[in-house]
């Protein structure tokens, strides 16, 4: 108990920094070079610290070996099929979300959007999150509700006060905490996740 609760702190502490980090980027005025090479300094070394506080607890627990094994057939089937479900619920959604309109956007909130955040939260909701509080213990039953929570706290994270969006994210959430599940690689969410941001775009 005293273990999850640590966890609890550790994790709620982990996602307040990154909300606070993605804000101060995204407001930070971009008129020189030097501005921006330090925006990508701060977002690569981000990215690089919630890696490694990924893989340091994944070492602590992992009962389902993920990272463990090496990509196969078998895992870019379940990416392709994950993938092509994933951008079906966001079209889907979209056409009946009345607040999803294409807003004036900086070429520092595209790269965010597209390359850091899919990185970061994917890490943090599934990588992260899997890795303090799956359990060997009720094999099925702890996996579902951990899959289930982890898409809430990703559409927590993506709220725009209206229920279509919410159940259109916490869809996708929940495709790509199975996508994890499946393939066992945190890398496969990753990119579905920034092809799907990078489609918002258009």
């Amino acid at each position: 108990m005293k273990k999850i609760i640590g966890n609890s702190f550790i994790y709620i502490a982990l996602i307040t920094l990154y909300s606070y980090f993605e804000f101060i980027i995204k407001d930070i005025s971009t008129e020189s070079k030097l501005t921006y090479i330090l925006i990508v300094a701060a977002c690569i070394l981000f990215c690089l610290v919630i890696y490694y506080i990924y893989k340091y607890f994944l070492r602590k627990n992992n009962p389902y070996h993920f990272e463990e094994e090496k990509v196969t057939k078998y895992n870019i089937k379940w990416f392709i099929l994950f993938l092509i479900s994933a951008l079906l619920i966001q079209h889907f959604g979209s056409l009946f979300d009345p607040t999803n309109s294409k807003s004036q956007i900086t070429f520092v909130g595209i790269a965010i959007t597209v390359f850091v955040a899919p990185v970061v939260e994917e890490l943090i909701c599934r990588g992260i999150f899997f890795a303090f509080f799956l359990k060997r213990k009720s094999q099925y039953t702890s996996m579902f509700f951990i899959l289930l929570t982890s898409s809430l706290i990703f559409a927590i994270l993506h709220l725009r006060y209206n229920i279509i969006s919410f159940t259109n994210v916490l869809l996708v959430g929940f495709i790509l905490g199975s996508t994890y599940i499946k393939t066992r690689k945190i890398i496969f969410p990753i990119l579905i996740h920034m092809i799907l941001n990078l489609i918002s775009f258009f």
